[in-house]
């Protein structure tokens, strides 16, 4: 019994002294502004359990926000969805204005036709079936039938019958449209252009030997009282020969796009 209070008192008297010691070197340590080597043991055993707590912790706490935020996640998507639409929308009709209004700059820098008169129109109706549009100006204004009907790509048709505030044109595609033509060659050939349904005209040339190729441009020959030279017609597409006949046949895709068309003139 004695010899354990003697163990006891000595085991006391060690820990005072290394307490001792060891709050004397945490003072040293602190006065040289370090660490003292047992704080720093316990720091570097600690600090990578901690760092891995702080780490699954920060991702509960996003997990958790992302759950709780799914809702205002989904309509924050609607909304840019929507603007983006919006924007879309807003580009289409601010190219579609462009158009309209390079097509306006082009009707107005159309080039005079001397001798004639440019009257501006609308097109108000269009019939596929029957090639031909409705303008929204007829006699009132001086409009008569045969007058040619242009566009800056060159010509729709000719006007076919009147009313006072309105007109019908035959489009170069209508059967019975005949219209004088001729290559654009130095001497050029000539012939006349007839309509075979939408987008199809052909020339059939008088002379079996007249000089005429695929892509060559037709114009009007200006051999009318109402339809001028020199409007653009379309380019020749193939040439067909018939022997028996004697006769040249020249393929000519129309130079206008009719579904396009919004804005004409009539030459008076």
């Amino acid at each position: 019994m004695k010899r354990r209070r003697g163990g006891d008192i000595i085991l006391v008297i060690v820990l005072c002294v290394i307490g001792a010691a060891l709050g004397r070197l945490q003072s040293q340590s602190r006065e040289k502004g370090s660490l003292d080597p047992v704080s720093s043991v316990i720091a570097k055993t600690v600090n990578p359990a901690t760092k891995v707590v702080d780490t699954v912790a920060d991702a509960t706490r996003d997990f958790l926000s992302g759950i709780f935020s799914v809702r205002s996640l989904r309509a924050e998507n609607r909304r840019l969805k929507s603007e983006q639409l919006a924007t879309a929308l807003y580009q289409e009709k601010v190219e579609a204005l462009q158009r309209e209004i390079d097509e306006l700059r082009k009707l107005n820098g159309l080039d005079s036709t001397p001798g004639r008169q440019k009257i501006s129109a609308d097109v108000i109706g269009y019939v596929p079936r029957e090639n031909r549009i409705t303008l929204s100006i007829g006699s009132s204004r001086g409009v008569i039938p045969g007058l040619a009907v242009v566009c800056p790509e060159g010509v729709v048709g000719v006007v076919s019958t009147v009313a006072p505030a309105s007109c019908q044109v035959s489009l170069l595609g209508s059967a019975n449209l005949i219209v004088g033509a001729m290559t654009q060659r130095n001497p050029p050939s000539v012939g006349l252009l007839q309509g075979a349904g939408a987008n199809t005209t052909y020339i059939d040339f008088n002379d079996p030997k007249a000089e005429v190729k695929a892509g060559d441009l037709i114009m009007t020959s200006g051999f009318s009282e109402k339809i001028p030279r020199g409007l653009i017609l379309g380019r020749v597409l193939s040439v067909e020969d018939n022997p028996e006949l004697g006769q040249r046949r020249a393929n000519v895709f129309p130079s206008v796009n009719l579904g396009s068309i919004r804005e004409v003139f009539v030459l008076r």
